[in-house]
């Protein structure tokens, strides 16, 4: 009777890896298949690994990002303005700064700190010759609130400037989503709504008001 040798068979190791998040941490933007692969906290680097060693996972990848292709122009502004970026929207370039909070509102990176870091402002080195008329601020700390505010109004930054501004109710409605309440617009929301109204707006606002009473 021949006895079989036992062999140790190692197992294969998964070649997924992790971002660098100390790396990302130091841009500002990528391309929405890139930051959907972040938001899953994998290396855009291993997606095709994932379709091979993960499946399953692969298959989360390709909803959101054809959620997120779906959402450009409604609810996810891309970056319009960088150069990069091909013509399918997979390659689009989309600031941190819009995609993260659109992804949490989803439910997803919520548990990936690294992910949730690129939205924040403090995250972000904020160029004035890039962006002239920036204000740069240093806070002790950020409050929710705080968060959803500035999040809303990196989004309808560019809005606030166009010949049709958003109206206060979506503005308020932004704001609601970002912090999660369902009544909307709520009087939170609102009152949020108002604070960053810029001054302008605020002005053609009162002119308007006074030549109809």
């Amino acid at each position: 009777m021949a006895i079989k040798k036992a062999t140790n068979v190692k197992p294969k190791q998964s070649t997924i890896k992790k971002p660098n998040w100390d790396l990302w941490m130091k841009r500002e933007r990528c391309t929405i298949a890139k930051a959907v692969a972040l938001s899953m906290n994998v290396s855009p680097r291993c997606i095709n690994s994932l379709k091979s060693e993960h499946p399953k996972r692969y298959k989360v990848y390709l909803s959101r990002l054809e959620s997120s292709r779906l959402a450009v122009g409604h609810t996810l502004r891309i970056n319009a303005d960088h150069l990069a970026g091909g013509a399918a929207l997979d390659s689009k370039i989309v600031d941190f700064g819009v995609f993260v909070p659109f992804a949490l509102s989803k439910g997803w990176g919520k548990e990936c700190e690294g992910f949730k870091s690129l939205g924040k402002i403090e995250a972000r080195a904020i160029s004035s010759q890039e962006n002239p008329g920036w204000k740069t601020i240093s806070l002790p700390y950020v409050t929710k609130r705080m968060e959803a505010v500035f999040s809303v109004m990196l989004e309808y930054r560019e809005a606030f400037e166009s010949d049709r501004p958003p109206k206060q109710t979506a503005i308020a409605g932004a704001i609601d989503k970002q912090l999660g309440i369902e009544k909307s617009p709520s009087r939170t929301g609102q009152e949020l709504a108002t604070m960053i109204r810029p001054d302008h707006l605020r002005e053609s606002d009162r002119r308007a008001n006074a030549r109809s009473r």
